[in-house]
């Protein structure tokens, strides 16, 4: 892939999006997933109760410890689930 290609592909989609539209590779990813790919703003903060729990769930397990790979994963998931957060809070205020 080259370099225009990566280019365009990072700036057709917000990046909580771009990583969020494929099939989840780890297992703490499906309800990150699920949440971030919700339309239904009153299932919002149900989902992103579960997939913090996933991710706290991944971290308090010690083996195997996450490898760069699926450390850049749950940052990305991490970032993510607190846009969408940020954002149901500001409707929920009127912001």
């Amino acid at each position: 892939m080259g370099a225009s290609a990566m280019s365009d592909d990072a700036t057709s989609k917000p990046s909580d999006e771009r990583f969020f539209d494929e099939p989840p590779i780890y297992e703490w990813q499906t309800a990150c997933f699920a949440a971030l790919n919700e339309k239904d703003p009153s299932k919002i903060p149900v989902l992103l109760r579960m997939a913090n729990d996933a991710i706290q769930q991944r971290l308090s397990r010690l083996e195997p410890w996450p490898d760069g790979r699926e450390m850049d994963a749950l940052n990305e998931a991490v970032q993510a689930l607190r846009v969408l957060r940020e954002r149901g809070e500001g409707r929920e205020t009127g912001r």
